[in-house]
């Protein structure tokens, strides 16, 4: 049976973790959905993701991610906050 959680995630200028703690915790699967809920374009990456490095999702897009090991992180330019939804699928 599939099951799924979403969480809301504020992202800020410093790389923000994109899975909540309690959303792996009950949801342990390999897909995860993204959607820019913001009003700013999000670069999504690895713990070291920039604005100048990232993959690049705009505002209202949507990004599917397989997932294994490696956390999926966030981060906006400048001082206006973003935000994403996140779906974990099992």
């Amino acid at each position: 049976m599939a099951r799924s959680a979403q969480v809301a995630v504020p992202i800020g200028a410093t790389a923000t973790k994109l899975d909540a703690a309690e959303v792996n915790d009950r949801y342990a699967g390999n897909t995860l959905v993204v959607k820019n809920t913001g009003t700013v374009e999000v670069a999504v990456g690895g713990e070291n993701v920039t604005t100048a490095n990232g993959f690049r999702l705009v505002v209202g897009a949507t990004l599917t991610v397989e997932v294994a090991v490696e956390d999926i992180y966030g981060v906006v330019a400048g001082a206006t906050a973003g935000a994403v939804d996140v779906l974990r699928v099992k």
